[in-house]
């Protein structure tokens, strides 16, 4: 079988193929295809990769894309592809009262693979002047009903926010009706916790198994870790239990003390994200998927467990296990190439507390189900 690309000469970074090291990628259509025999004709196109690092396309859990339809929505055809991301979870912009005008505005004609949670809400996350209203009385259940129906594909989790400032004295009332909510349709929940109105144990408590924890390092109020400094063993037993943890950097979500502690004590996160919006979008502390996986491997990670938090964890979470984060035979042909380059980089948080990185992962090429969308100018083929 005749290849249409071959990316040649690479280092591969695939845990759910198993490969850490030199090897080739072939595509044809939009699938990755197994090594073409010798008496294949020669791929059509040849890109070279020798000294790049080869990822699956990334996977952002956490973005906000329904551009012009609300106040954070970044437009996705070029906020993404530059940064190797292929597929976007989009963290719930869109509540019942909107989410048809986001499919049809964006989703159905993106030029990117585009899921969503959908905002327990009505309205979603319309405007930064006022929060959503989070109140269970609100809630559109019947039309919450029908959207999960129509759209099984897209819609993939409900989105649920439970800071101080949002919930007030209605406290974990309304993620208690979410989660009941959310067993009746039988999807996953993703709640928000920065500066959480109760503490992280309670609000765990009431999760289930592969509900997310978003904005795991925030470090406003309540924390993952306790009075000593110490991850709490309450985090621990919900990961040991199914909960899964969302880095989600964002513009206020992010404390870099606390990460340190938190990675130090080998509680890395189950999904790197960015919580790009028209606040982060190519702006500190976020700037895109590349520059915070650059931040966490200055802070230690390797790149096999970039991988799993950017690629391996998200397909899985997202139901595509062998589709997508992966570069196997059989999978959508996405990927990401990007060189390692030694370079002093400045990381701030969102408290401006900062620290300078001697690595960058400096993109060179996405392709997106086997179209090239993003390539440096200087990075040439042979």
């Amino acid at each position: 079988m005749q290849a249409d690309i071959a990316i040649i000469n690479g280092h591969i970074i695939d845990p759910v193929a198993g490969i850490n090291g030199p090897a080739n990628v072939y595509v044809k259509g939009k699938r990755v295809i197994p090594t073409p025999s010798a008496d294949d004709p020669a791929p059509k196109y040849v890109v070279d990769a020798a000294g790049c690092l080869v990822f699956p396309g990334f996977i952002d859990m956490h973005a906000h894309v329904y551009a012009k339809g609300n106040e954070s929505g970044v437009p996705h055809e070029f906020a993404f592809a530059p940064g190797g991301v292929t597929t976007i979870l989009d963290g719930g912009t869109a509540g019942s009262a909107n989410f048809e005008g986001f499919y049809d505005s964006v989703i159905a004609t993106a030029s990117l693979r585009i899921k969503s949670l959908l905002n327990i809400a009505p309205t979603g996350l319309c405007t930064r002047r006022h929060h959503e209203n989070v109140n269970p009385a609100c809630y559109d259940e019947p039309r919450m009903r029908d959207l999960f129906a129509e759209y099984p594909d897209v819609l993939v989790g409900i989105k649920a926010r439970v800071s101080r400032n949002i919930v007030g004295e209605l406290g974990l009332e309304p993620l208690k009706h979410t989660v009941d909510f959310a067993d009746s349709v039988q999807k996953s929940v993703v709640v928000h916790v920065t500066d959480p109105a109760a503490p992280l144990e309670d609000i765990a408590d009431i999760l289930r198994p592969g509900d997310v924890i978003c904005h795991v390092y925030q470090g406003r109020g309540h924390t993952i870790l306790d009075a000593g400094g110490a991850v709490s063993a309450d985090m621990r037993r919900a990961r040991e239990r199914g909960i899964l943890f969302d880095a989600a950097n964002g513009s206020a979500h992010f404390s870099l003390p606390l990460a340190r502690k938190a990675l130090e004590q080998d509680f890395l996160p189950d999904f790197i994200s960015t919580d790009l919006s028209t606040l982060t979008m190519f702006r500190e502390p976020v700037m895109g998927m590349a520059y915070l996986l650059s931040k966490y491997l200055n802070l230690g990670m390797d790149e096999t467990a970039l991988a799993r938090c950017a690629a391996e964890a998200p397909g899985r979470w997202l139901g595509m296990e062998g589709q997508i984060g992966t570069l196997a035979p059989g999978a959508f042909a996405d990927v990401a190439v990007l060189r390692k380059e030694k370079k002093r980089v400045k990381f701030t948080d969102s408290f401006k507390a900062s620290f300078y990185g001697t690595v960058m992962l400096m993109p060179q090429l996405t392709m997106h189900n086997g179209r090239i969308l993003f390539r440096q100018m200087d990075f040439a083929a042979p």
